[in-house]
C-alpha cells in the first residue's frame, strides 16, 4: 500500500475498502464527479468555516449540545452515536459518516478534520487557511493513488510529563488512564485476534500520526 502524508491531518478513509485501489482512467477533469470527495469538518462551537464543495461542517454531540450551530448538520440524525461525543469527540462524526454515507451522497473518498486542524497537502505550513489549495484538480491528484492519507509522524511527547516519551503506550498511560488502555486491548485481542500484532506495533512506536 503506498503512502502519503500531510500536514494536520486525523484521517482520509475511502469508505469502500482501504485495500481497494481506486483507479481513474479520464481524460478530462470534468469526466470526474464533484462528489469524489466529501471532507468533514467538525465543530462543537462556532468558529472560522472554511467554504469548498469538497467541505461539509458538522456539529458533534448535537444531540447533547444546547446550541445548535446554523448552516451545518448535525452528527445526530440517522443511526449515530451523538449523545456518547464527551467519550469519543469527533469520532462521532466518523461514526455518522460511517453509518449515514447516502447523506453525503456516498462520495467515494470521506475526509475527517477539525475546525483547527485542517488538512494541507502543501509541501509548506502555513497559518493562513486562504492559501490551502482545496480545488478539484488539485485535490483529486492529492488523493488518487492513494487508499489512505494519514498525518505527518510525530515524536510522542507529554505535556504532563514535559518531555518526549518511549512510545505510544507510554504516552497514553502518562496522559490517560492505563487500565483503559488495557481494557481496550484485551477487546482487541479477544474480538480481533488478527489484528494484535499491529496493535503491539502501533504501541510501541516512538512516534504517532
Amino acid at each position: 500500500m503506498k503512502k502519503s502524508t500531510a500536514h494536520f491531518l486525523t484521517s482520509f478513509i475511502p469508505i469502500k475498502s482501504v485495500r481497494k485501489k481506486v483507479r481513474y482512467n479520464l481524460k478530462h477533469m470534468n469526466d470526474i464527479s464533484d462528489n469524489f470527495l466529501k471532507i468533514l469538518q467538525v465543530y462543537h462551537k462556532e468558529d472560522l468555516r472554511m467554504k469548498s464543495p469538497f467541505i461539509q461542517s458538522i456539529q458533534v454531540g448535537r444531540a447533547i449540545n444546547k446550541v445548535k450551530l446554523k448552516g451545518m448538520i448535525g452528527d445526530d440524525t440517522g443511526d449515530n452515536i451523538s449523545n456518547q461525543n464527551p467519550y469519543y469527540c469527533e469520532l462521532t462524526a466518523q461514526y455518522w459518516a460511517w453509518k449515514n454515507i447516502d447523506k453525503l451522497n456516498n462520495p467515494e473518498y470521506v475526509g475527517l478534520m477539525h475546525y483547527r486542524r485542517v488538512f494541507n497537502f502543501e509541501k509548506k505550513k502555513t497559518d493562513d487557511l486562504r492559501k490551502l489549495n482545496y480545488s478539484k484538480k488539485y485535490l483529486y491528484n492529492q488523493i488518487k493513488n492513494y487508499d489512505v492519507i494519514v498525518g505527518e509522524k510525530m515524536v510522542c511527547y507529554s505535556p504532563i510529563a514535559s518531555s518526549s516519551v518511549e512510545n505510544v503506550r507510554e504516552h497514553w498511560n502518562i496522559e490517560r488512564k492505563e487500565k483503559d488502555l488495557w481494557y481496550i486491548y484485551n477487546r482487541v485481542c479477544n474480538l480481533y485476534p488478527e489484528y494484535k500484532d499491529a496493535f503491539d506495533k502501533i504501541m510501541n512506536c516512538e512516534k504517532i500520526s
